[in-house]
């Protein structure tokens, strides 16, 4: 048994995120065995590769001056703060979700691009340093075009300007749908392509992104789908590099059991060729003030072998770490496990940049 300590972070993927804070001590190991550690933690590391494009730079630079709806902001961003985040008292956080939605014409779905801005083109004026209409052609009917251009090391288009593509964002709304639909394309090829859609009724919500993003060569298909009411919300997250049979899915549900404490299960698969690592189990979280405490149990298996269980107690970073087969892990074994759930929780967190648009 052993205990250590490190900083909490409570934001998206809470479970997750704690793991893997957890998997840096000195654990026990049962049958289950990673045969390459190392190779496991470098595998995942190169998970997001695709993000790590000039292509993809350029559209997260477009993405800040998007000219979405203020009030569709403020929907969809606090409808994702709540589903990866609730809040102990939920009802209340609900309550003003549900009036901050945006406001609806006869068809029932809401204006996510405000109606002048459809079917421009937006062209960087270097003098001025803003992104403006012009009267070039191609732009979509239900969207807005972006030009991309080359970025120099200061994160602005370098001068003289380089064209190398453009970026649409179309509002594909639909009666009781929110839904924009975001492409980049440089030359021929399709770099980014996903829907953000979001929904929401009297009593519940529902919200979703799922698309690709490429490198060229390699494509990461993902997914976050999420869903609750004002007691309870869940989020599926997944990543698939099918090529190279690389897939993450992790699963979360939100309970909340009273105006101060909530409960999250967590479900947690990583597959890497024939070698699956799971991570399962839950943790209640207390507030008071602004201090929490957690209580948290997880096993952790190797391809279906027990390999560790960690239990969590505090403000959820008193971690026991306790063998499930007697021994202890050597010392590359503890930092690719480390860095394997870290990578993991990077990962998530790079999913942030494909919601620029509507943040």
């Amino acid at each position: 048994m052993f205990v250590t300590r490190n900083a909490p972070t409570l934001a998206f993927g809470i479970a997750i995120t704690l793991l893997a804070a957890a998997c840096g001590g000195d654990k026990g190991t049962g049958p289950g065995k990673l045969a390459d550690p190392a190779a496991t933690a470098a595998k995942i590391a190169t998970l997001d590769d695709a993000f790590d494009t000039p292509s993809f730079a350029s559209f997260a630079f477009a993405a800040h001056s998007v000219p979405v709806a203020p009030t569709s902001i403020h929907a969809l961003h606090a409808a994702f703060a709540a589903a990866a985040f609730p809040a102990p008292d939920s009802r209340r956080l609900f309550e003003t979700l549900r009036q901050s939605l945006p406001a609806r014409g006869a068809s029932g779905a809401a204006a996510i691009l405000p109606p002048e801005v459809l079917g421009k083109t937006l062209e960087w004026n270097s003098t001025t340093g803003v992104y403006e209409a012009t009267a070039r052609a191609g732009a979509p009917a239900n969207g807005v075009r972006f030009i991309l251009y080359s970025l120099g090391t200061n994160g602005q288009p370098v001068i003289p300007l380089q064209e190398i593509g453009y970026v649409d964002f179309k509002d594909e709304s639909a009666a009781g749908t929110d839904k924009l639909h975001i492409t980049v394309v440089v030359g021929a090829t399709t770099f980014v392509d996903y829907t953000i859609a979001f929904s929401f009724g009297t009593t519940s919500f529902s919200y979703s992104l799922a698309g690709f993003v490429s490198d060229g060569t390699r494509r990461l298909d993902l997914s976050i789908t999420t869903a609750g009411n004002d007691a309870t919300s869940s989020v599926d997250i997944r990543f698939d590099l099918n090529a190279e049979n690389a897939h993450i899915r992790l699963t979360e549900t939100f309970v909340t059991l009273s105006a101060s404490s909530f409960r999250i299960t967590a479900d947690i698969r990583i597959q890497l060729g024939s070698e699956v690592i799971a991570t399962s189990g839950t943790s209640t979280i207390t507030v008071s003030g602004t201090s929490y405490s957690v209580t948290g149990s997880y096993t952790v298996t190797v391809n279906g072998q027990d390999y560790a269980t960690i239990t969590q107690s505090g403000d959820g970073t008193v971690v026991v770490y306790r063998s499930a087969g007697g021994g202890d892990l050597t010392a590359d074994e503890i930092a690719a496990l480390t860095a394997v759930f870290s990578e993991v929780t990077n990962l998530i967190i790079r999913m942030d940049d494909l919601l620029l648009p509507v943040f």
